[in-house]
């Protein structure tokens, strides 16, 4: 039924994207422009699926569960499930970074790169002071090591990407080499809701970071279009969330709602 509602709504809509060109006045444009947006949002929606969704959620389980890489990492911080009455369930990474002198600590998994459409995943810091946290979309790999896209949180707020960097380059360097500025602050850094999306264009090559504001409920786009080099054949990708401490450093971050969609082929 719902779907059948929604086929209707998209076809009252095209009627009102057929007068482009016909009416010109400013209100009648920023109708049929809403119309055009609408009927493209529904179509979107309808040949996308989801690849994973993972909540976290069980009471009891401290396991993180089947399909994940890296879930305990030799760096001291490890990774498990926690359930709370208040928050549910969650991944929790928790412990000190005895390693190395800087060090990262990763939760992955790995999907086709073919169709991908979005991750969406929430993170909520807790004992992040000096810490980096975020999360990477992995698109190329040579040998045992991954090349992609990365978005990172430091102490301040601040919040950086990084287009075309290596998990080698996780570990050897922070985000004070090679990384780019996002300004767009985010709408509440105690409960960080992001997304990557893939261009809504055949053969796209570009992504686009949005936040979720929750006193608005609506995204956000804080980066539009940053152009990456996901490979022609998009073969498999890996996606993680991650932190990285120096040594000697406590970390506590909470991951929850890690979802990954995909697009049907046009």
């Amino acid at each position: 039924m719902a779907v059948a509602r929604l086929d209707l709504a998209q076809r009252e809509l095209a009627q009102g994207v057929k007068l482009k060109g016909q009416l010109t006045d400013a209100y009648s444009m920023r109708v049929i422009a809403d119309c055009e947006a609408m009927v493209d949002a529904i179509e979107n929606w309808k040949i996308t699926s989801v690849r994973f969704d993972e909540r976290f959620e069980g009471e009891t389980a401290k396991s993180i569960g089947g399909g994940w890489i890296e879930a305990d990492n030799v760096n001291g911080i490890s990774i498990t499930r926690e359930y709370t009455k208040e928050k549910g369930g969650r991944a929790k990474f928790a412990g000190m970074q005895v390693g190395r002198d800087w060090s990262t600590t990763s939760l992955a998994r790995d999907i086709p790169g073919q169709g991908f459409h979005s991750l969406e995943i929430t993170l909520q810091p807790g004992k992040v002071d000096k810490a980096e946290y975020g999360v990477s979309i992995y698109y190329a790999q040579q040998g045992e090591n991954w090349t992609g896209f990365h978005v990172g949180f430091a102490a301040g707020g601040k919040v950086r990407y990084q287009p075309h960097g290596s998990d080698r380059d996780m570990d050897g360097r922070d985000m004070n080499v090679g990384w780019m500025d996002v300004r767009i602050p985010l709408p509440d850094p105690k409960e960080i809701i992001l997304r990557l999306s893939l261009g809504e264009k055949a053969r796209a090559t570009n992504l686009t970071l949005s936040f979720w504001n929750a006193a608005k409920g609506e995204w956000v786009a804080a980066q539009k279009d940053i152009p990456v080099n996901l490979g022609a054949g998009r073969g498999n990708w890996r996606v993680a969330a991650w932190t990285r401490a120096w040594k000697g450093q406590e970390v506590l971050l909470h991951v929850d709602n890690f979802r990954v969609f995909e697009r049907a082929r046009r």
